[in-house]
Protein backbone atom coordinates (compact mmCIF):
# COMPACT_ATOMS: atom_id res chain seq x y z
CA UNK A 1 0.00 0.00 0.00
CA UNK A 2 1.17 3.65 -0.68
CA UNK A 3 2.45 5.83 2.14
CA UNK A 4 -0.06 7.39 3.61
CA UNK A 5 -0.51 11.52 4.03
CA UNK A 6 -1.18 13.73 6.69
CA UNK A 7 -4.77 14.61 7.22
CA UNK A 8 -6.13 18.03 7.45
CA UNK A 9 -3.55 19.48 4.60
CA UNK A 10 -4.21 20.87 1.80
CA UNK A 11 -1.28 19.62 -0.35
CA UNK A 12 -2.35 18.43 -4.25
CA UNK A 13 -3.22 15.02 -4.56
CA UNK A 14 -3.44 12.64 -7.52
CA UNK A 15 -7.48 11.46 -8.82
CA UNK A 16 -8.62 9.34 -10.74
CA UNK A 17 -12.23 9.96 -11.78
CA UNK A 18 -14.01 7.13 -13.53
CA UNK A 19 -17.07 8.63 -15.30
CA UNK A 20 -16.62 12.29 -15.17
CA UNK A 21 -18.08 13.64 -17.62
CA UNK A 22 -21.84 14.60 -17.49
CA UNK A 23 -23.96 16.07 -14.25
CA UNK A 24 -22.18 15.97 -10.79
CA UNK A 25 -19.22 13.71 -11.92
CA UNK A 26 -18.18 16.92 -14.25
CA UNK A 27 -19.02 19.02 -11.91
CA UNK A 28 -16.73 17.55 -9.55
CA UNK A 29 -13.99 17.19 -11.98
CA UNK A 30 -14.39 21.21 -12.01
CA UNK A 31 -14.45 21.57 -8.17
CA UNK A 32 -11.25 19.37 -7.94
CA UNK A 33 -9.38 20.87 -10.52
CA UNK A 34 -10.08 24.19 -9.08
CA UNK A 35 -9.02 23.14 -6.13
CA UNK A 36 -5.20 22.46 -7.82
CA UNK A 37 -5.76 18.73 -7.49
CA UNK A 38 -3.67 16.58 -10.44
CA UNK A 39 -7.19 15.18 -11.75
CA UNK A 40 -7.03 12.21 -14.91
CA UNK A 41 -10.61 11.03 -16.23
CA UNK A 42 -11.38 7.76 -17.46
CA UNK A 43 -14.00 7.72 -20.45
CA UNK A 44 -14.54 5.70 -23.19
CA UNK A 45 -14.14 8.89 -25.07
CA UNK A 46 -18.22 8.79 -26.22
CA UNK A 47 -19.41 11.49 -24.31
CA UNK A 48 -18.03 15.19 -25.25
CA UNK A 49 -17.40 17.27 -22.16
CA UNK A 50 -15.84 20.58 -21.60
CA UNK A 51 -13.61 19.03 -18.96
CA UNK A 52 -10.72 22.25 -17.43
CA UNK A 53 -7.69 22.79 -19.41
CA UNK A 54 -5.58 21.26 -16.35
CA UNK A 55 -7.39 17.67 -16.27
CA UNK A 56 -5.93 14.21 -17.82
CA UNK A 57 -8.15 12.60 -20.34
CA UNK A 58 -7.59 8.56 -20.28
CA UNK A 59 -9.14 6.69 -22.67
CA UNK A 60 -10.74 3.32 -21.90
CA UNK A 61 -13.59 0.69 -21.08
CA UNK A 62 -13.84 0.48 -17.18
CA UNK A 63 -15.87 -2.31 -17.41
CA UNK A 64 -13.28 -4.52 -19.92
CA UNK A 65 -10.21 -5.75 -17.96
CA UNK A 66 -7.96 -5.32 -20.59
CA UNK A 67 -8.95 -1.88 -21.75
CA UNK A 68 -8.90 -0.69 -18.00
CA UNK A 69 -5.54 -2.35 -17.62
CA UNK A 70 -4.10 -0.55 -20.72
CA UNK A 71 -5.58 2.64 -20.17
CA UNK A 72 -4.08 3.20 -16.51
CA UNK A 73 -0.67 1.63 -17.35
CA UNK A 74 1.32 0.97 -14.27
CA UNK A 75 0.38 4.59 -12.19
CA UNK A 76 -0.87 5.11 -8.71
CA UNK A 77 -3.10 7.57 -7.33
CA UNK A 78 -3.88 9.10 -3.94
CA UNK A 79 -7.80 8.59 -4.84
CA UNK A 80 -9.48 7.09 -6.76
CA UNK A 81 -13.28 7.79 -7.51
CA UNK A 82 -15.61 5.27 -9.06
CA UNK A 83 -18.83 7.08 -10.47
CA UNK A 84 -19.39 3.76 -12.64
CA UNK A 85 -19.00 0.80 -11.35
CA UNK A 86 -22.72 -0.99 -11.07
CA UNK A 87 -21.94 -4.70 -11.15
CA UNK A 88 -19.65 -7.36 -8.73
CA UNK A 89 -17.97 -8.08 -11.91
CA UNK A 90 -17.17 -4.55 -12.21
CA UNK A 91 -15.81 -4.25 -8.64
CA UNK A 92 -13.83 -7.13 -8.78
CA UNK A 93 -12.33 -5.97 -11.45
CA UNK A 94 -11.67 -1.88 -9.93
CA UNK A 95 -9.89 -3.99 -6.92
CA UNK A 96 -7.84 -6.10 -8.75
CA UNK A 97 -6.34 -3.06 -11.30
CA UNK A 98 -5.95 -0.42 -8.14
CA UNK A 99 -4.98 -2.53 -4.68
CA UNK A 100 -2.33 -1.98 -3.60
CA UNK A 101 -2.33 1.55 -6.29
CA UNK A 102 -4.39 3.88 -4.66
CA UNK A 103 -4.97 5.72 -0.38
CA UNK A 104 -8.31 5.79 -0.99
CA UNK A 105 -11.31 4.55 -3.69
CA UNK A 106 -14.86 5.98 -3.25
CA UNK A 107 -17.87 4.63 -4.75
CA UNK A 108 -20.86 5.85 -5.94
CA UNK A 109 -23.56 3.81 -5.30
CA UNK A 110 -27.05 4.48 -4.60
CA UNK A 111 -30.62 4.35 -2.84
CA UNK A 112 -32.16 1.68 -4.80
CA UNK A 113 -29.99 -0.93 -2.56
CA UNK A 114 -33.12 -0.24 0.02
CA UNK A 115 -35.47 -1.49 -2.28
CA UNK A 116 -34.14 -5.43 -2.69
CA UNK A 117 -34.61 -5.84 0.86
CA UNK A 118 -37.53 -7.12 2.35
CA UNK A 119 -39.24 -5.61 5.51
CA UNK A 120 -37.35 -2.13 5.31
CA UNK A 121 -38.55 0.54 7.02
CA UNK A 122 -38.16 4.06 6.62
CA UNK A 123 -35.55 5.99 7.23
CA UNK A 124 -33.31 3.74 5.57
CA UNK A 125 -30.30 3.13 7.49
CA UNK A 126 -26.55 1.83 6.53
CA UNK A 127 -26.87 -1.31 8.37
CA UNK A 128 -30.13 -2.43 7.20
CA UNK A 129 -28.30 -4.38 4.06
CA UNK A 130 -26.43 -6.28 6.46
CA UNK A 131 -29.10 -7.25 9.03
CA UNK A 132 -32.09 -7.68 6.80
CA UNK A 133 -33.25 -10.63 3.63
CA UNK A 134 -33.42 -9.84 0.36
CA UNK A 135 -37.09 -9.89 -1.11
CA UNK A 136 -37.79 -13.17 -2.14
CA UNK A 137 -37.73 -13.56 -5.92
CA UNK A 138 -37.02 -10.04 -6.13
CA UNK A 139 -33.88 -11.17 -8.48
CA UNK A 140 -36.13 -11.45 -11.32
CA UNK A 141 -37.88 -8.26 -11.13
CA UNK A 142 -35.76 -5.99 -13.79
CA UNK A 143 -37.09 -2.80 -11.91
CA UNK A 144 -34.84 -3.76 -9.51
CA UNK A 145 -31.86 -4.62 -11.70
CA UNK A 146 -29.98 -1.55 -10.70
CA UNK A 147 -29.99 -2.08 -7.32
CA UNK A 148 -29.73 -5.41 -7.03
CA UNK A 149 -26.13 -4.91 -9.13
CA UNK A 150 -24.81 -2.00 -6.83
CA UNK A 151 -25.51 -3.81 -4.01
CA UNK A 152 -23.81 -7.05 -5.57
CA UNK A 153 -20.74 -4.29 -6.25
CA UNK A 154 -20.79 -2.82 -2.64
CA UNK A 155 -20.37 -6.37 -0.98
CA UNK A 156 -17.31 -7.58 -3.30
CA UNK A 157 -15.69 -4.13 -2.48
CA UNK A 158 -16.62 -4.68 1.43
CA UNK A 159 -15.15 -7.77 1.04
CA UNK A 160 -11.72 -6.81 -0.41
CA UNK A 161 -11.68 -4.51 2.57
CA UNK A 162 -12.05 -7.23 5.50
CA UNK A 163 -10.11 -9.39 3.69
CA UNK A 164 -7.30 -7.13 1.81
CA UNK A 165 -7.46 -3.95 3.07
CA UNK A 166 -8.61 -2.37 0.10
CA UNK A 167 -9.24 1.00 1.58
CA UNK A 168 -12.97 1.71 0.28
CA UNK A 169 -15.69 4.46 1.10
CA UNK A 170 -19.37 4.05 -0.08
CA UNK A 171 -21.77 6.52 -0.52
CA UNK A 172 -25.61 5.76 -1.29
CA UNK A 173 -26.88 8.35 -2.96
CA UNK A 174 -30.65 9.17 -3.61
CA UNK A 175 -32.64 10.49 -6.91
CA UNK A 176 -30.16 13.99 -7.24
CA UNK A 177 -30.67 17.34 -8.56
CA UNK A 178 -29.39 20.12 -9.93
CA UNK A 179 -27.46 21.64 -13.20
CA UNK A 180 -26.49 19.63 -15.78
CA UNK A 181 -28.96 16.30 -15.24
CA UNK A 182 -29.24 14.53 -18.10
CA UNK A 183 -32.15 12.04 -16.43
CA UNK A 184 -34.37 15.32 -16.96
CA UNK A 185 -36.75 13.79 -14.40
CA UNK A 186 -36.58 17.08 -12.16
CA UNK A 187 -37.16 18.96 -15.61
CA UNK A 188 -39.79 16.57 -16.54
CA UNK A 189 -42.39 18.54 -13.75
CA UNK A 190 -40.93 21.74 -14.98
CA UNK A 191 -41.72 21.72 -18.33
CA UNK A 192 -45.36 20.68 -17.71
CA UNK A 193 -45.56 23.88 -15.09
CA UNK A 194 -44.54 26.08 -17.83
CA UNK A 195 -47.01 24.57 -20.42
CA UNK A 196 -50.05 25.50 -17.82
CA UNK A 197 -52.04 22.77 -18.56
CA UNK A 198 -53.22 20.27 -15.25
CA UNK A 199 -50.19 18.15 -13.77
CA UNK A 200 -51.25 14.98 -12.92
CA UNK A 201 -49.38 13.43 -9.32
CA UNK A 202 -50.56 10.02 -8.32
CA UNK A 203 -51.89 9.82 -5.16
CA UNK A 204 -51.89 13.28 -4.95
CA UNK A 205 -47.87 14.01 -4.63
CA UNK A 206 -48.42 12.87 -0.92
CA UNK A 207 -44.73 10.31 -1.08
CA UNK A 208 -42.05 12.24 0.82
CA UNK A 209 -37.82 12.01 -0.25
CA UNK A 210 -35.36 13.14 0.92
CA UNK A 211 -33.38 13.95 -2.45
CA UNK A 212 -29.55 15.25 -2.91
CA UNK A 213 -28.61 18.37 -4.59
CA UNK A 214 -25.78 18.02 -7.35
CA UNK A 215 -23.58 20.59 -5.41
CA UNK A 216 -24.31 18.72 -2.13
CA UNK A 217 -22.82 15.50 -3.70
CA UNK A 218 -19.92 17.22 -5.10
CA UNK A 219 -19.22 18.38 -1.18
CA UNK A 220 -19.46 15.13 -0.26
CA UNK A 221 -16.75 13.62 -2.28
CA UNK A 222 -14.65 16.74 -1.22
CA UNK A 223 -15.25 16.21 2.54
CA UNK A 224 -14.00 12.47 2.48
CA UNK A 225 -10.83 12.79 0.24
CA UNK A 226 -8.65 13.12 3.28
CA UNK A 227 -11.23 11.93 5.65
CA UNK A 228 -9.33 8.58 6.84
CA UNK A 229 -12.03 7.67 9.19
CA UNK A 230 -14.30 7.22 6.83
CA UNK A 231 -12.39 4.36 5.31
CA UNK A 232 -14.50 0.98 5.22
CA UNK A 233 -17.41 2.65 5.67
CA UNK A 234 -20.92 3.45 3.98
CA UNK A 235 -22.69 6.41 4.49
CA UNK A 236 -26.19 7.75 3.72
CA UNK A 237 -25.72 11.37 2.09
CA UNK A 238 -28.83 12.93 1.53
CA UNK A 239 -30.62 16.81 1.92
CA UNK A 240 -31.79 17.19 5.45
CA UNK A 241 -35.43 18.37 4.73
CA UNK A 242 -37.80 15.77 3.83
CA UNK A 243 -40.57 16.77 1.06
CA UNK A 244 -43.71 15.76 -0.53
CA UNK A 245 -43.64 15.30 -4.44
CA UNK A 246 -46.47 17.67 -4.43
CA UNK A 247 -44.13 20.34 -2.47
CA UNK A 248 -41.27 19.81 -4.93
CA UNK A 249 -43.89 20.55 -7.38
CA UNK A 250 -45.69 23.36 -5.76
CA UNK A 251 -41.83 25.01 -4.70
CA UNK A 252 -40.95 24.52 -8.49
CA UNK A 253 -44.15 26.42 -9.66
CA UNK A 254 -43.13 29.09 -7.48
CA UNK A 255 -39.89 29.59 -8.24
CA UNK A 256 -41.10 29.58 -12.21
CA UNK A 257 -44.13 32.26 -11.24
CA UNK A 258 -46.75 29.81 -12.39
CA UNK A 259 -49.45 28.85 -10.99
CA UNK A 260 -49.66 25.09 -11.08
CA UNK A 261 -53.26 23.22 -11.27
CA UNK A 262 -52.62 19.77 -9.98
CA UNK A 263 -54.86 16.86 -10.10
CA UNK A 264 -54.94 14.05 -7.81
CA UNK A 265 -55.35 10.49 -9.43
CA UNK A 266 -54.90 7.49 -7.00
CA UNK A 267 -51.78 5.28 -8.13
CA UNK A 268 -53.84 2.04 -7.46
CA UNK A 269 -56.63 3.14 -10.79
CA UNK A 270 -53.44 4.06 -12.26
CA UNK A 271 -52.53 0.95 -12.92
CA UNK A 272 -55.40 -0.71 -12.73
CA UNK A 273 -55.55 0.88 -15.87
CA UNK A 274 -52.64 -0.23 -17.10
CA UNK A 275 -51.29 3.42 -17.11
CA UNK A 276 -47.55 3.51 -16.45
CA UNK A 277 -47.12 6.73 -14.45
CA UNK A 278 -43.96 8.01 -16.14
CA UNK A 279 -45.18 11.28 -15.78
CA UNK A 280 -44.22 11.73 -12.18
CA UNK A 281 -40.92 10.11 -11.85
CA UNK A 282 -41.22 10.59 -8.67
CA UNK A 283 -44.10 9.36 -7.63
CA UNK A 284 -43.51 5.51 -6.25
CA UNK A 285 -45.35 3.37 -3.90
CA UNK A 286 -43.92 4.17 -1.00
CA UNK A 287 -41.85 7.09 0.75
CA UNK A 288 -37.89 7.27 0.63
CA UNK A 289 -36.45 8.85 3.08
CA UNK A 290 -32.60 7.71 3.91
CA UNK A 291 -31.38 8.01 7.48
CA UNK A 292 -28.24 11.15 7.09
CA UNK A 293 -27.77 10.71 11.07
CA UNK A 294 -24.21 8.63 10.42
CA UNK A 295 -22.97 10.88 7.63
CA UNK A 296 -24.02 14.11 10.26
CA UNK A 297 -22.29 12.77 13.05
CA UNK A 298 -18.92 11.74 11.63
CA UNK A 299 -18.52 13.66 9.17
CA UNK A 300 -20.49 16.61 10.17
CA UNK A 301 -22.58 17.00 6.68
CA UNK A 302 -25.30 19.76 6.08
CA UNK A 303 -26.58 19.80 3.20
CA UNK A 304 -27.58 23.01 1.10
CA UNK A 305 -31.30 24.28 2.25
CA UNK A 306 -33.45 22.57 -0.24
CA UNK A 307 -35.10 25.78 -1.52
CA UNK A 308 -31.60 27.51 -2.10
CA UNK A 309 -30.72 24.31 -4.35
CA UNK A 310 -34.11 24.11 -6.19
CA UNK A 311 -33.97 27.74 -7.11
CA UNK A 312 -30.31 27.43 -8.08
CA UNK A 313 -31.35 24.21 -10.38
CA UNK A 314 -34.35 25.59 -12.04
CA UNK A 315 -32.60 28.77 -12.78
CA UNK A 316 -29.71 26.87 -14.46
CA UNK A 317 -32.60 24.93 -16.34
CA UNK A 318 -34.18 28.07 -17.58
CA UNK A 319 -30.82 29.45 -18.84
CA UNK A 320 -29.13 27.05 -20.03
CA UNK A 321 -30.85 23.56 -21.61
CA UNK A 322 -31.74 23.70 -25.09
CA UNK A 323 -31.86 19.95 -25.43
CA UNK A 324 -34.88 18.24 -26.09
CA UNK A 325 -37.90 17.59 -24.10
CA UNK A 326 -37.82 14.49 -21.85
CA UNK A 327 -39.13 11.28 -23.26
CA UNK A 328 -42.00 10.95 -21.05
CA UNK A 329 -43.27 14.30 -22.67
CA UNK A 330 -43.92 12.64 -25.64
CA UNK A 331 -47.56 11.53 -24.49
CA UNK A 332 -48.40 14.56 -23.21
CA UNK A 333 -51.38 15.05 -24.93
CA UNK A 334 -52.40 11.65 -23.71
CA UNK A 335 -51.98 12.78 -19.98
CA UNK A 336 -54.49 15.71 -20.71
CA UNK A 337 -57.11 13.25 -22.32
CA UNK A 338 -56.45 10.83 -18.87
CA UNK A 339 -57.43 13.92 -16.58
CA UNK A 340 -60.55 14.58 -18.57
CA UNK A 341 -61.32 11.09 -18.40
CA UNK A 342 -60.65 11.11 -14.67
CA UNK A 343 -63.29 14.35 -14.48
CA UNK A 344 -65.67 12.39 -16.31
CA UNK A 345 -65.52 9.37 -14.19
CA UNK A 346 -65.59 10.96 -10.84
CA UNK A 347 -68.27 13.57 -11.31
CA UNK A 348 -70.63 10.64 -12.69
Amino acid sequence: MLARRESGGSVPMRILVLGGTRFFGLHLVHRLAAEGHRVTVLTRGLTPAPLPPSVERLVGDRRQAASLREAVGSRTWDVVIDNIGFTAEESRLAVDVFAGRTERFLFTSTAAVYACLEDIVNPYREEDTDRLPERARARQDPQLAYGFGKLEAERVLQQAYQERGFPITILRLPIVIGPRDHTLRAYSYWVRIKDRAPLILPDGGRVDWRFIYSGDVVRAFIRLLEEERSIGHVYNIAQEEIVSVREFVKLSAEILGIEVEIVDIPLQWLRAQRIDPVFSPYSIPRSWILDISKAQRELGWRSTPWREWMRASIEWFEREYHGPPPENYARRAEELQLIERWRRMTMA
